[in-house]
């Protein structure tokens, strides 16, 4: 099975979020597309895990896992790393097989250098 793991700083109030959130309090255009293409890759059978602030602690929902980012392990090797909208200092760390950097908004945040 192909894994992709996506990747949302912590800090940010709209990475407050999992599959369920849309139908509760809502989400904003990125959020939502963001959900929308992970659930269809996995539905296509893919394994996808989102390491982001998941309202209610870990879950499965629509069968994308939706964890803690503190649980995101720097050590292990990845196949496919996807950092969504914000940078991540440690990223250089991250051993992956292809890293790709998804930015929706006009303007992203902090140094991507």
């Amino acid at each position: 099975m192909r894994r992709v793991e996506f990747y949302c700083t912590r800090g940010s109030p709209s990475f407050i979020f999992d599959g369920s959130t849309i139908t509760s309090r809502g989400v904003g255009g990125a959020e939502y597309g963001f959900i929308t293409v992970t659930e269809e890759m996995a539905s296509r059978g893919w394994e996808v895990i989102v390491y982001n602030q998941p309202p209610n602690g870990a879950v499965k929902i629509n069968s994308v896992q939706y964890i803690e980012v503190e649980k995101f392990d720097l050590q292990a090797k990845h196949d496919i790393f996807v950092l969504f909208r914000n940078p991540m200092p440690q990223i250089t760390k991250v051993d992956a097989r292809r890293r790709i950097f998804w930015s929706c908004d006009q303007f992203t945040e902090g140094n991507y250098q």
